[in-house]
C-alpha cells in the first residue's frame, strides 16, 4: 500500500517538481560527467541527496531546533529570486535606449555575472564547502571529484533558478526593440552561459586552493578567498558605472574596438552579431570564446579538484570550524555587564567564542561586512561638482550598509554545527534559556557589528578627513540605534544550535527586517538633507542620534525567544545533541 499525499510516511519532497528535474537533467549528463572522471551514478544520488534534503527541511515542521524551517527555506529564496527578477527590469528596458545589439548583451550578462558572483560569494559559497553529510559519504566509495562535482550541480541548481527570473524581462522586452528570434534564442542560451561561469569561476578558486594548500587549511584559505572576492566583487560592481559610464555605451556603437567582443561579458555580443550575419574572425572568435569559455572553465575545476576534497570538508566542516587565531575585540573584553545573570554570561561567552569560529556563521556575516566596506569605498567616487558633499555621504553610507547586516548576523547565529553550545543549552535552566538569546546578543555586537563600525569609521576618517566625523557620529548613533530596536524585535531560537538550511530565513521576523530597510532608508534621507544644508549639519544632529542610541542600550530585554524546549536537548553517545524537543513551537 503506497503512502498517500499528505501523509507523515509520505516522502514529501518526491512530490515537488524541483527533484525530478534535476535528477532528469543528470541522466542525460552521462556521457559528459564520465570524460570528467566523474561516477554518475554516485554524482546522481550525492545531488538527488542533497536536494532532496533542502526540500524535507523545508517541508519539516516540527519541535526544537528546527522547527519552523519549512515556510522560511522557501520565503528566503523566494525573497532573493524576486529580486533578481525585479533586477531583470532594468536590463529589460534599456533594450530601448541601447541601439546596438552587441552592448545590450553585453549589459544583459555582464548585470547578471556580477549579481550572480556576489550572490554566490555571500551566501550560496558554503553549499560548496558544507561538511554536514561527508559523515554519511566518508565510508562510501566516493571519489573527490565526484564529490566536489556534486556539490557544484547542488549550487548550480539555484543559480539557474536565479539567473532564470532574471532573464524575463530582458527575453521579453528585448524582442520589441532588437530581432526578436535572436533575442528568444540567445538570451536564454547566453544566461545559461554565464551561470556556468559565474560557477566556474568560483570552483576554479576552490579546487586551485585544495591543490595548493592541501586540505588540512583548505577551509581557512577558502573563506579568506571568499572574503577577498566579496570584497572585490561589492566594489566592482559599484565602481562599473564610474570605469564603464552609460554615456559612452551608448556613444560606442561603431567606433568600438574589435577585441572587446574577446572579453566576457561582451563575447556574448560577439555571439548576437555572428547570429545576425557578421562573420569577421573576431567575431567569431568572441562567439568561440562565449560558448566554449564557461564549458572548458568547469571542466578544468572538476579535474582540478583532488581526491582530498571530502577530508578537506571533514576537517573543517562539521569536525571543527575554523580555529581563531586572534583575541576578542577589547570592545567584548567589556562583557555582559556587572548585573547580568550566570545564565547570561554563559550566553556571552558561547557566542563571542562561535562568531568567530562557526563556519556557517564566519562564512556568511565576515564577507558582508568587508562587501558592505568597499561597496561604502566606491561610492565616494563621485563625480561632478557635487562630488564632494554627495562623497562624504557616500563614505556614511557605509556604515548604513553594516547596519543591514545585523539582522542577518542574529539570524545565522542560530545555526551551528558545534556540540559546545549543545553543552551550555544542557547546563541552562529551563526557565533562563532567554537570558542566554540575550547575551549572545550582546556578544554579537560587541565582537562583531561595533568593532565593524569603528574601523569602518576610521577609515573613511582618514580617506575623507576629520570633517568626515560628524556624518560618522551621526550614521554611527542612528544606525546603531535603528539595530537595536530591530534585534529586540526579532524571534529566535537558541544560538548555534540548529542546523544549517540553505535559504533559511525566520517568517516572523521579515516585519522587522522591512521595517529596518525602511527606518535606515528613513535617515539616509535626512542625513543627505543635513549635508545638503550644511557641512556641518551631521554633526549639529550627532547629538540627538547619541541620546537615541543611548536610550536603546538601557532599555531592557533582547530578542524573543520563540521556541523554548520542555527539556535539554538529548546528548547523543558522540557528543552531539538531537536538538529536537516534544513541544511543539509557539
Amino acid at each position: 500500500m503506497r503512502p498517500r499525499l499528505g501523509d507523515p510516511w509520505h516522502p514529501r519532497s518526491r512530490s515537488a517538481l524541483l527533484l525530478p528535474m534535476v535528477l532528469g537533467a543528470v541522466d542525460r549528463l552521462e556521457r559528459p560527467l564520465r570524460a570528467l572522471g566523474v561516477e554518475p551514478v554516485a554524482f546522481r544520488a550525492l545531488l538527488g541527496l542533497r536536494v532532496e534534503l533542502d526540500l524535507r527541511e523545508s517541508s519539516f515542521v516540527g519541535a526544537g531546533a528546527g522547527a519552523g524551517k519549512g515556510p522560511s527555506f522557501h520565503v528566503g529564496l523566494a525573497l532573493i529570486t524576486t529580486g533578481f527578477w525585479l533586477a531583470g527590469m532594468m536590463p529589460g528596458v534599456a533594450a530601448f535606449f541601447v541601439e546596438d545589439s552587441f552592448l545590450w548583451l553585453a549589459l544583459v550578462q555582464g548585470m547578471l555575472l556580477g549579481m550572480l558572483l556576489m550572490v554566490l560569494l555571500a551566501h550560496f559559497a558554503t553549499l560548496l564547502v558544507d561538511g554536514t553529510d561527508v559523515g554519511v559519504v566518508g565510508p562510501l566509495p566516493v571519489p573527490g571529484r565526484t564529490l566536489f562535482a556534486a556539490r557544484l550541480g547542488h549550487t548550480f541548481v539555484y543559480m539557474a533558478l536565479l539567473a532564470g527570473v532574471y532573464a524575463v524581462w530582458p527575453t521579453f522586452l528585448g524582442c520589441f526593440r532588437h530581432p526578436p528570434l535572436r533575442v528568444l534564442l540567445l538570451v536564454p542560451l547566453c544566461t545559461a552561459l554565464t551561470t556556468l561561469l559565474a560557477l566556474a569561476a568560483v570552483g576554479l578558486l576552490y579546487a586551485g586552493a585544495l591543490r595548493a594548500f592541501g586540505p588540512r587549511v583548505f577551509q581557512r584559505v577558502v573563506l579568506w578567498i571568499q572574503v577577498v572576492t566579496a570584497t572585490l566583487a561589492f566594489g566592482g560592481f559599484q565602481l562599473a558605472g564610474r570605469l564603464l559610464p552609460a554615456r559612452a555605451l551608448l556613444e560606442a556603437t561603431g567606433d568600438r574596438p574589435a577585441w572587446l567582443g574577446l572579453l566576457p561579458p561582451f563575447c556574448f555580443g560577439s555571439l548576437f552579431e555572428v547570429a545576425g550575419g557578421r562573420l569577421d574572425e573576431l567575431r567569431w572568435a568572441g562567439a568561440l570564446v562565449a560558448l566554449l569559455l564557461p564549458v572548458a572553465a568547469l571542466a578544468v575545476s572538476v579535474r582540478l579538484a583532488s581526491a582530498h576534497f571530502a577530508s578537506a570538508l571533514a576537517g573543517g566542516g562539521a569536525a571543527r570550524g575554523p580555529r581563531a587565531v586572534w583575541g576578542p575585540p577589547w570592545l567584548a573584553r567589556l562583557g555582559p555587564g556587572r548585573g547580568a545573570s550566570p545564565e547570561e554570561r554563559a550566553g556571552y561567552e558561547l557566542g563571542l567564542a562561535l562568531a568567530r569560529r562557526e563556519p556557517m556563521f564566519v562564512r556568511a556575516i565576515y564577507p558582508q561586512l568587508f562587501g558592505f566596506t568597499a561597496m561604502g569605498v566606491a561610492m565616494t567616487l563621485m563625480p561632478g561638482p557635487a562630488g564632494e558633499i554627495l562623497a562624504d555621504a557616500g563614505a556614511a553610507m557605509a556604515l548604513y550598509l553594516l547596519a543591514v547586516v545585523g539582522p542577518g548576523m542574529l539570524e545565522m547565529s542560530q545555526m551551528g554545527s558545534n556540540p559546545e553550545a549543545r553543552w551550555v543549552y544542557h547546563l541552562v535552566p529551563h526557565a533562563r534559556r532567554e537570558r542566554v538569546l540575550a547575551g549572545c546578543a550582546r556578544a554579537l555586537y560587541l565582537g562583531t557589528a561595533v568593532p565593524a563600525f569603528l574601523l569602518t569609521t576610521l577609515l573613511f576618517t582618514c580617506l575623507r578627513g576629520p570633517t568626515f566625523l560628524g556624518d560618522a557620529a551621526f550614521a554611527g548613533a542612528a544606525a546603531g540605534a535603528i539595530v537595536l530596536r530591530a534585534g529586540r524585535a526579532m524571534s529566535l531560537s537558541l544560538p548555534f544550535l540548529g542546523p544549517f538550511v540553505p535559504g533559511h530565513l525566520n517568517t516572523r521576523n521579515l516585519p522587522v527586517v522591512f521595517g529596518l530597510l525602511g527606518a535606515l532608508a528613513a535617515v539616509v534621507v535626512v542625513h543627505v538633507l543635513l549635508r545638503l544644508l550644511h557641512p556641518v549639519g551631521p554633526l549639529l544632529a550627532a547629538p540627538l542620534a547619541l541620546a537615541w542610541l543611548a536610550l536603546e542600550v538601557r532599555v531592557p530585554g533582547g530578542p524573543r525567544l520563540v521556541r523554548e524546549p520542555d527539556e535539554p536537548p538529548e546528548l547523543d553517545p558522540g557528543g552531539g545533541a538531537q536538538g529536537r524537543s516534544r513541544r511543539p513551537a509557539t
